[in-house]
């Protein structure tokens, strides 16, 4: 009797041809889900490991920031400046300042004032100057008269009073002073002691060293007074 054999390799080749033949079945891509869905689980497993060593980093990270700014902080605390701050008030600001220093004593203290800054009082001088005398014109025309008014230097500010005198009558002088209403007055002192002799005009301020004046009388040539 005749007997045949087909080798396996055959039969194998042929089994897989069958399954592909005619079935509509695209092999391929079947077994690449088959991988896939044996490699997803554990592609995940490792993600999430990653991700999980990903915060711990952020996390060092935002630690490392806080432990340097709390080193900052302790070592500005090593320096004595920061110890050195020392606060003072006045309750009369304008008439008395105050400040701290390492040598003070803490607590309250008074200040007491026995005696103002008196007001300023100028006399005019009539050396190399025509004297003046009552009624008696001392230049031609009108008189002007400007007074500087302010701290005394190197602080320069300061206010103006600008004056004019209707002439150079000593009394007209003073009275046209006067009627500027500012804040330096004017009179008039006798130096001789007969009636008519020789006067000087007198200016007088306000009390505190931030009201010394200047004071310039002159002629409408310019010529002082």
């Amino acid at each position: 009797m005749a007997t045949s054999s087909v080798s396996s390799t055959s039969s194998g080749a042929n089994f897989v041809m069958a399954l592909g033949t005619g079935s509509g079945v695209d092999i391929k891509t079947l077994a690449e889900n088959l991988v896939n869905a044996e490699k997803q689980p554990k592609a995940e497993i490792i993600q999430k490991a990653i991700d999980k060593n990903q915060a711990r980093i952020t996390g060092y990270q935002i630690v490392g920031r806080a432990v340097d700014q709390i080193k900052a902080a302790l070592d500005a605390l090593a320096q004595p400046s920061s110890f050195a701050n020392f606060n003072s008030s006045s309750s009369q600001a304008s008439a008395v300042t105050i400040s701290g220093s390492a040598t003070a004593l803490s607590g309250q203290h008074e200040v007491e004032v026995t005696q103002l800054a008196q007001a300023q009082r100028s006399i005019g001088v009539s050396a190399g100057v025509q004297a003046f005398a009552l009624g008696t014109e001392a230049g031609t025309g009108q008189a002007t008269v400007q007074i500087k008014i302010g701290s005394a230097p190197p602080n320069t500010v300061h206010t103006t009073m600008n004056v004019t005198a209707a002439d150079t009558k000593p009394e007209t002088i003073v009275q046209a002073i006067n009627d500027a209403g500012g804040a330096v007055k004017a009179s008039l002192v006798q130096m001789t002691g007969t009636t008519g002799g020789e006067v000087r005009i007198v200016l007088t301020g306000l009390t505190g060293s931030d009201n010394k004046f200047e004071a310039t009388i002159v002629d409408a040539s310019s010529t002082s007074l």
